[in-house]
């Protein structure tokens, strides 16, 4: 809704609307869309705020895990270019030219990324909590040549078909090695998790499964 839907609503002129805002007799408001939660969702919400509670900590003084041994893992996926874009060019700068196969079925591209709580020491900053963003792509070889490259040439492509195999085959052979890389294999213990939002691509049994890897390699499991 904008200033000239309630100005016609109203039948007042839109300065008058204006003059209501300032007087606090009008406000304006953002509202944004909530996901609707049935009592199973409230009840898991809850639960899951409850497990962050540490257990050694006391019921008279219950505080929160300190999260050293926790990442965080989240995805995105970003269109290759939009339908429309607004530029602003000088006279004599020629109109960008932007081409598709299709309007309606632009390529995307996932990115995952990765954080983890920052680490500091005698009141200095030793890591920053930022680990890393990965694009979740393939190098090929060009298989013959054309206009713009030769063959043999690597190119990049994105994967358009996110599964959880492939996510597995990622977190093993990047995420893994970036954390050992970062030294944070030395905090993780027993109860190392992984927080993430991708639900839908990885199972629980396959985070157990990078976790004790993990902990197999850095000698905290047996």
């Amino acid at each position: 809704m904008t200033i000239e839907d309630v100005s016609k609503c109203l039948g007042v002129s839109k300065s008058k609307i204006m003059r209501f805002m300032r007087k606090g007799l009008i406000r304006r408001h953002y509202n944004k869309i909530k996901p609707y939660l049935t009592a199973a969702n409230k009840k898991t919400t809850l639960q899951w705020c409850v497990d962050m509670i540490d257990p050694d900590s006391t019921s008279d003084d219950p505080h929160f895990k300190d999260l050293f041994d926790h990442v965080f893992i989240n995805e995105k996926w970003f269109f290759l270019t939009q339908k429309s874009s607004k530029y602003y060019l000088m006279p004599e700068e020629d109109d960008p030219h932007r081409t598709s196969k299709s309007k309606n079925y632009i390529p995307r591209l996932m990115f995952l990324c990765i954080t983890a709580r920052s680490r500091f020491r005698d009141g200095v900053c030793i890591f920053d909590g930022k680990l890393r963003i990965f694009p979740l792509v393939t190098y090929e070889p060009a298989k013959r040549n054309s206009v713009n490259r030769r063959v043999g040439t690597i190119e990049i492509k994105p994967i358009t078909h996110i599964t959880r195999e492939v996510i597995q085959k990622f977190m093993i052979e990047n995420v893994l090695s970036l954390l050992k890389q970062n030294g944070l294999e030395k905090t993780w213990t027993n109860r190392s998790t992984l927080f993430k939002t991708m639900h839908h691509l990885m199972s629980m049994l396959m985070i157990l499964h990078f976790v004790r890897r993990l902990s197999k390699e850095d000698g905290t499991l047996g």
